[in-house]
């Protein structure tokens, strides 16, 4: 009987191992480029991290500070947390990283002025709150 025990521990130790292992080498998603269009018709880019899980996984969206882009989240942040459930997007918000007009389209935007595409106005700030992040 101790026997019958002891080879029924091994075999789901060992099972138990190799579904691991073989779960561990496929490893998450590649991540996703992606860009969106706000309805001001400026360029988002996002990146997408798909969750490994479930469907219904948590989503996280990381934002970058004044200045930044979504490469400070893309290096180590975003792929920890795909790696522990959560589906991930990090964004360049308008006028920072990828998130530029292209020159072709702000000289045909009467409301964008080519000088402003570098520089930030209170404008920008708004339309980050109200059409970028409602776009993502």
């Amino acid at each position: 009987m101790h026997s019958v025990f002891t080879f029924l521990c091994m075999t789901l130790l060992a099972t138990g191992v190799s579904y691991a292992q073989g779960k561990d080498t496929k490893g998450p998603p590649k991540p996703q480029e992606i860009t969106l269009t706000t309805p001001d018709g400026w360029p988002i880019s996002i990146t997408y991290y798909e969750s490994s899980n479930a469907a219904d996984s948590p989503v996280v969206v990381l934002l970058h500070g004044k200045g930044g882009n979504k490469r400070v989240w893309d290096r180590q942040f975003a792929p920890i947390l795909q790696q522990n459930g959560y589906a991930v997007v990090s964004v360049d918000l308008r006028k920072h990283g990828n998130s530029q007009m292209p020159a072709a389209d702000t000289a045909g935007n009467k409301n964008q002025k080519p000088a402003a595409k570098t520089k930030l106005s209170a404008l920008d700030y708004k339309a980050m709150v109200a059409l970028d992040l409602e776009t993502v």
